[in-house]
C-alpha cells in the first residue's frame, strides 16, 4: 500500500513540476465555409501562436516542494514498517530458539528423572 502511495506521490511530483515550465500553444482555425471544389488558400485559415512563462513560480515551486516532503515522508514510512515486520520477524525467530533450548532442557530433565525412579 505505502509502495502505491508513493509511485503516486512520485507522478504527482513529476506532474507540479511540469507547472513550472513554459507553455506554447499553437492553434489554426478555418475561416470561410469548406469548399471541396477550391484549391487550399491561406487566407482561409489563421494561425496563431502563444507562449506564456510565468514570472513568479512561487505557488507552483511551493507545491512541488510539499510533494517531494510527502513523498520523502512516505518514504520514511516505508522503511518504518519494514523494519518494524524485520524485528517482529527476529523477535519470533528469538522465540523460537529459546522454545528448542527449553525443549531440550525439558528432554533432559525427564530422561534424568526416569534415570533416577528406574
Amino acid at each position: 500500500m505505502l509502495e502505491t502511495k508513493i509511485e503516486m506521490l512520485d507522478i504527482e511530483r513529476k506532474l507540479k513540476a511540469s507547472y513550472l515550465l513554459p507553455k506554447i500553444d499553437l492553434g489554426y482555425y478555418y475561416l470561410s465555409e469548406p469548399s471541396y471544389f477550391d484549391n487550399f488558400r491561406r487566407e482561409d485559415y489563421k494561425i496563431g501562436l502563444n507562449f506564456t512563462l510565468p514570472i513568479f513560480l512561487r505557488k507552483e515551486r511551493g507545491a512541488l516542494n510539499l510533494t517531494k516532503l510527502k513523498l520523502q515522508d512516505t518514504k520514511f514510512e516505508l522503511q518504518q514498517e519494514q523494519l518494524q515486520i524485520k524485528n517482529k520477524i527476529d523477535a519470533q525467530l528469538t522465540e523460537i530458539a529459546s522454545l528448542k533450548i527449553q525443549l531440550n532442557l525439558l528432554e533432559s530433565l525427564v530422561k534424568d528423572y526416569q534415570t533416577i525412579l528406574g
